[in-house]
């Protein structure tokens, strides 16, 4: 009951120090201020966190498809060991409409021709023009020799239908 005593009196007598009450003020406005400066933070519009997986776009996996293939078909080639492919893609995929002509009187008109689908009213697609290449790098082992760099250049230029000059083949480390 002492030791509780002397430590009432203690509290009580740091309460009156007016260096304690000066110090309280200060952190109890400082933390006043914290607390609203959060408020304020929180009621700020936030971003929306985007995963890896989520950006790809239909492009970016048309590319990864190509690689995958190209990949697989270097593999096969006398000289080539180890391969890796970057593929670049230019533009997205484009969707070509079928469309049904109408003529009036003194005009005609083509409208894009709608079908009934279970999930409600779709333009009917008559064709996909899938993204094109810009470029294709190849590291592979071989890839300095003469006679390699020309067997994976012709097999990527007939396989994509691109030019020599979008395609570049070194040596892998």
């Amino acid at each position: 009951m002492k030791i509780l005593n002397l430590q009432k009196e203690k509290l009580t007598e740091l309460f009156r120090n007016p260096k304690f009450v000066h110090i309280s003020l200060i952190v109890g406005v400082l933390l006043i201020i914290l607390i609203a400066f959060s408020e304020c933070m929180s009621s700020a519009p936030r971003r929306e966190t985007v995963t890896v997986s989520e950006q790809f776009t239909e492009t970016d996996l048309y590319a990864q498809s190509i690689e995958e293939k190209l990949i697989e078909i270097l593999s096969h080639i006398e000289g080539v060991g180890k391969v890796e492919v970057l593929v670049t893609a230019g533009t997205t995929e484009e969707y070509v409409y079928a469309k049904e002509g109408k003529t009036g009187s003194n005009s005609s008109t083509d409208e894009i021709v709608v079908i009934d689908s279970g999930n409600g009213k779709q333009a009917l697609t008559e064709k996909i023009i899938k993204p094109s290449i810009t470029g294709v790098v190849i590291v592979c082992e071989g890839g300095d020799d003469s006679r390699v760099c020309e067997r994976v250049y012709n097999a990527v230029r007939a396989a994509l239908g691109i030019g020599a000059s979008k395609i570049y083949v070194t040596e892998r480390q």
